[in-house]
């Protein structure tokens, strides 16, 4: 990501920044925390009747069913997650100095105040104004110290000049010799030896450009690493789909088994195959882009770096969330935090903005 300028004395960071990122990082991992508790309780009989008495109230009309909103509920609590893991995540880029880290870190803040304030207009609970304070410590980036740390302004290359003096007398008089002082001698030409070798030229004394086209190795593991989680999501959403057109009896006998309140919330087998399809058709897609992406970074591409961190970083979302209800999905968790932390490293990063 984009640092303070370095042709400018950086000024040291000022304690607002500090506390501010602080808070978003504490507050992000707070979030993450009730989500992956909300969304558990959705299963229990008092959040039922939490959402149930909501619906009589008439707030959403008649044509919204319980199902519906608990998967609502649900979907934006994911959404909250997500958010909140990437802002801890840009937050610690912020604290570093990122300019880049700070717009995507104040951006990500509204889904997460609407998601916190939603869901808490249907469920009693603290977390819009958790979610609040966070955005609120995330604003507080862009005043006083914090702007000024950010974007600090240029300082004059000389001594301010007169608003009366000429323009002859902005430059200094020459000064010519004392009286009686003898001439100035010329210096003696400048004697070569005989044979001349260059120095021993190392890796790092190199030009610049030398040393930026060599791939750093944890960009190269995740890469790999990306490379094959996605080989194994593309595999899995393929064998679903086939599983699905071939035994779709099977795959919903088992989904009852799995979770029996199916057949209370007026879904159909139609209904569930149809989000089963979906759900396989977004890993497979999402799987290709993850493919294409870590591809392009390999080639290079300073853009694909910004769009596979924000990839990864909802893949780390979506799989600590879906953990709750599966412990395989920590696999593809440890995969994601791996590729973001060898993906931040300062060599990766300085690789990346070469060109």
């Amino acid at each position: 990501m984009e640092r303070v300028s370095q042709s400018q004395p950086r000024p040291d960071r000022p304690g607002q920044v500090t506390v501010a990122c602080a808070m978003v990082m504490l507050g992000s991992v707070f979030v993450v925390l009730m989500m992956w508790d909300r969304i558990v309780a959705l299963r229990s009989i008092a959040t039922r009747q939490a959402l149930q008495s909501f619906l009589d109230d008439g707030a959403l009309g008649n044509g919204v069913t319980l199902a519906g909103l608990t998967t609502g509920v649900r979907v934006l609590s994911m959404v909250a997650a997500v958010c909140a893991t990437a802002m801890a995540i840009l937050a610690w880029e912020t604290l570093q100095g990122s300019r880049t880290g700070r717009v995507v870190l104040t951006v990500l803040a509204v889904p997460l105040v609407v998601c916190g304030i939603v869901t808490d207009a249907m469920l009693s609970s603290s977390l819009g104004v958790l979610a609040a304070a966070v955005a609120a410590a995330a604003t507080t980036l862009w005043f006083g110290p914090g702007r000024q740390y950010f974007d600090p302004q240029p300082q004059p290359a000389g001594p301010p000049r007169r608003p009366d003096a000429t323009p002859y007398e902005s430059y200094p008089p020459p000064t010519a010799p004392p009286f009686g002082a003898p001439p100035p001698t010329e210096a003696p030409p400048p004697t070569f030896p005989a044979a001349w070798a260059p120095p021993s030229v190392t890796a790092y004394d190199g030009p610049a450009d030398a040393r930026s086209s060599r791939r750093p190795l944890p960009l190269i593991w995740a890469c790999v690493v990306t490379w094959g989680f996605a080989a194994l999501a593309a595999l899995l959403g393929t064998g679903s789909i086939a599983v699905l057109a071939v035994d779709s009896q099977t795959v919903l006998g088992r989904m009852y088994e799995q979770n029996p309140q199916l057949a209370d919330r007026g879904l159909s087998d139609h209904d569930l195959l149809v989000a089963g399809y979906a759900m396989c058709a977004v890993l497979l897609v999402w799987a290709v882009a993850a493919v294409v992406l870590s591809v392009m970074l390999f080639c290079h591409h300073r853009w694909a770096w910004y769009a596979l961190m924000v990839s990864t970083v909802a893949v780390a979302g979506v799989s600590l969330v879906a953990a709750i209800g599966s412990a395989v999905l920590l696999v593809p968790l440890a995969g994601a935090v791996a590729t973001i932390v060898c993906l931040t490293r300062p060599d990766v990063k300085a690789w990346v903005l070469s060109r």
